[in-house]
């Protein structure tokens, strides 16, 4: 695939849900984590040339064989599409995973990361994997009430990711109309604006090393870096640890984002008492990350 022109949609606007067969929920994790870290993209295709395309089990025992015990704290695998031109200038489309590593940002991670790519190439015949590395201040927190950026005096906006895991400790899980109900009654009064919500499958590394996994939800929100949301979204971790018996709630979040929203023109009608009105607008939140595109493997 070509990393000029391999397209993936993780597709976002007010509430938007996509399916993700991992994340990582790492219950048992330090309180919050000083090194530094790095977010790194994995893109790998799944169509086989002349042969069919990778199954969803054998990309889940590549999960489990190879990916997992590098990075055994967590990850997230989201189900996307692909599109590239090929080297006769013809597009193709084939089904994609994008596994998306939170990790420290050491030769050694980089040394699995080549290992990673350099298997999954060998054992279905890729010609490359694309690799997206964001090197931006991203703060990772497993805490309750934790300082979790700053606050600047002209606001800025970020971006936070809330992972919530669906096991209810004891049997049971977090049902979907019970998330909902969360969703409506808990975080949208205090970000009204918009939120992407994300199923997903977790798993992490329990206090024993066993890899739990679980069903989850990703709430991502984009807002400015003020008190107040910080509160907000400290008051969101607590009500939901507390409502359905969490240990923790993994929060990500990155503060070197640029935003912009893309709105419908004006629609001109004579009632108006300014001659314009805007009729339908959409309003979509485009993360245009500062990124640094990784290597084409």
């Amino acid at each position: 695939m070509s990393a000029q022109t391999t397209t993936y949609n993780k597709f976002a606007t007010t509430i938007a849900t996509s399916a993700a067969l991992t994340i990582a929920i790492a219950l048992d994790a330090p309180q919050s984590i000083a090194f530094s870290l790095v977010q790194e993209d994995l893109y790998f295709g799944r169509n086989i040339a002349g042969i069919g395309e990778v199954s969803e089990g054998q990309f889940q025992a590549f999960v489990d064989t190879t990916i997992t015990p590098r990075f055994p704290d967590g990850l997230t695998i989201f189900n996307a599409n692909g599109q590239f031109l090929n080297s006769s200038g013809l597009l193709v489309a084939e089904p994609a995973k994008v596994v998306s590593l939170y990790l420290e940002n050491t030769p050694d991670s980089e040394v699995s990361i080549s290992e990673i790519v350099g298997t999954y190439r060998q054992q279905f015949a890729q010609e490359s994997v694309l690799q997206v590395v964001n090197k931006d201040d991203l703060k990772v927190s497993f805490g309750l009430g934790e300082d979790l950026f700053v606050n600047n005096s002209t606001p800025e906006l970020i971006q936070a990711d809330l992972f919530f895991g669906r096991n209810i400790p004891g049997g049971g899980e977090v049902s979907t109309s019970q998330f909902e109900g969360f969703v409506d009654n808990v975080i949208t009064p205090r970000f009204p604006a918009g939120l992407t919500v994300l199923d997903a499958d977790g798993q992490f590394l329990d206090s024993t090393g066993t890899t739990i996994k679980e069903p989850s939800k990703v709430v991502s929100l984009i807002f400015e870096d003020t008190l107040v949301n910080e509160t907000s979204i400290n008051q969101i971790v607590t009500a939901y640890v507390q409502q359905f018996n969490q240990k923790s709630i993994l929060t990500v979040v990155d503060e070197e984002i640029s935003v912009r929203f893309v709105e419908s023109q004006p629609i001109p009608t004579p009632s108006s008492t300014i001659g314009l009105l805007l009729f339908g607008t959409l309003a979509i939140a485009l993360r245009l990350k500062k990124k640094n595109s990784g290597t084409h493997c």
